[in-house]
């Protein structure tokens, strides 16, 4: 082949006005996907922050709960209310984990178009 023909010349064009179209419409919305993005982080760190008051609420209790055990006699730790007061305190050592915020993505840039649609239609000798 040392030429393209008229239909992959029409295809060419074709193909390169679809993928301008499709990137107007990603222009389009972009700015609603921003300001959704800014939503959907603001939900998670309203989220984080109430994790962050139920953890130190847990690890409050927590602390009191390991004071209490730790000033008790080897004898009660190691007796059946010890081991079901560690069992207990076990139990509230455990934190809820929060979310990780969205990343926000760049515009995308459509790379090779250009070249695409100027590439030479002929071979030149």
């Amino acid at each position: 082949m040392i030429k393209l023909s008229k239909t992959e010349s029409k295809s060419r064009e074709e193909v390169t006005e679809a993928v301008r179209e499709a990137y107007k419409a990603v222009e389009a919305i972009w700015p609603e996907y921003q300001a959704m993005l800014d939503k959907v982080n603001g939900v998670i760190d309203a989220f984080n922050s109430a994790v962050a008051d139920a953890d130190n609420f847990r690890q409050s209790v927590a602390d009191q709960m390991q004071e209490y055990y730790d000033n008790r006699s080897d004898a009660w730790q190691n007796g059946d209310k010890g081991t079901a007061y560690r069992e207990w305190l076990e139990q509230w050592l455990y934190s809820v984990e929060q979310v990780d915020e969205v990343e926000a993505q760049e515009m995308p840039v459509i790379n090779g178009l250009d070249e695409l649609e100027q590439a030479a239609s002929e071979l030149e000798f």
